[in-house]
């Protein structure tokens, strides 16, 4: 993946539904996490994790990972109804 990374001169990487990772059984939170550390140094790419909240497990549970990213944010449910109270 990394060979792929690179010769396609990838700057971004987004990982949407990013909770999944971290879902499946036979990998652990930290397994994960340490994996995507991994990528982001092997292939100098900017990883983006786009997900429910529990995506954040991924960050909590290995340090050297939430270190690399600057920057959480956290967007509410958009629903309807509050659409005409803005």
């Amino acid at each position: 993946m990394v060979t792929l990374l690179r010769n396609l001169q990838t700057e971004v990487l987004i990982l949407d539904e990013a909770q999944h990772l971290v879902d499946y059984k036979r990998n652990t939170a930290y397994e994960t996490a340490d994996w995507i550390k991994s990528l982001m140094n092997e292939s100098d790419v900017t990883v983006v994790l786009v997900g429910l909240k529990r995506t954040q497990q991924l960050l909590w549970a290995n340090e050297q990972l939430r270190r690399r990213f600057c920057a959480i944010a956290n967007f509410e449910r958009f629903c309807l109804e509050t659409r005409g109270s803005q």
